[in-house]
């Protein structure tokens, strides 16, 4: 996803997590605001497709964290191998 509003109330698109056909783990997820701060990590999820509700849904340090776009860096595991892929970018959080 490259937009995720947790106030929707629509579980498919409350928390940031990442998803694929083949995806068997995220072995680790980590989210940045635009000062460089980490928001969020996250090691051994699941799919996002497989279990809803995984992944960083917008809080921080107990707060809602302000609308804007964010930077993720995460390593997936896929089915079938025991080597990761890397991979970074952005998405936006609505309110």
């Amino acid at each position: 996803p490259n937009v995720i509003n947790p106030t929707s109330g629509v579980l498919d698109n409350s928390h940031f997590n990442l998803y694929g056909k083949r995806v068997r783990n995220v072995k680790l997820i980590q989210i940045f605001d635009r000062w460089g701060e980490m928001v969020y990590s996250g090691e051994n999820l699941q799919d996002g497709n497989k279990v809803k509700g995984l992944g960083w849904n917008g809080i921080f340090r107990g707060e809602k964290s302000l609308p804007g776009v964010y930077a993720f860096y995460a390593e997936v595991q896929y089915e079938g191998s025991s080597s990761t892929d890397k991979f970074k970018g952005e998405f936006t959080l609505l309110r």
